[in-house]
């Protein structure tokens, strides 16, 4: 049997197959440059943050190479054309209150001599970042 029938027949199969051999293989290059335990210390290594970024890459990756390989020439454009289109109205800015309202409390006990805004932010811009790369490339995935 041909690969890409073997894709056909068995789509939710090969998805998880495609993302565990990518995302995987490049998170344990992670271990050849960063000692174990010492991963998400800072500095970070940047060898190690580029291995995360495109480990990450996989659910995305994955779900663009099988659409392609499933349904044919242009389905995965047709795949990235509906990231234009939103089905949601302005009423879910109001998830953004609790994160927002979290930041101006920082920022007010940081003002007030409580601790220094850096100190605050080292840990909080890392997983800010982390956070939104990985929603994105697994939801598009």
């Amino acid at each position: 049997m041909k690969l890409g029938q073997h894709i056909k027949q068995h789509p939710i199969l090969s998805y998880c197959v495609f993302i565990m051999l990518w995302s995987f293989s490049w998170w344990a290059l992670i271990l050849t440059v960063v000692p174990i335990g010492t991963i998400m210390t800072p500095p970070m290594h940047p060898a190690a943050i580029v291995f995360m970024i495109i480990g990450a890459g996989g659910p995305i990756l994955a779900g663009l190479t099988l659409t392609r390989v499933v349904d044919g020439k242009g389905s995965a454009l047709a795949l990235l054309a509906r990231l234009k289109r939103w089905r949601v109205g302005w009423w879910w800015l109001t998830l953004l209150i609790p994160p927002l309202l979290t930041i101006v409390i920082y920022i007010l006990y940081a003002q007030t001599g409580g601790v220094s805004l850096a100190t605050i932010l080292q840990p909080v811009v890392p997983a800010i970042g982390i956070g939104l790369f990985a929603g994105f490339f697994e939801e598009m995935g």
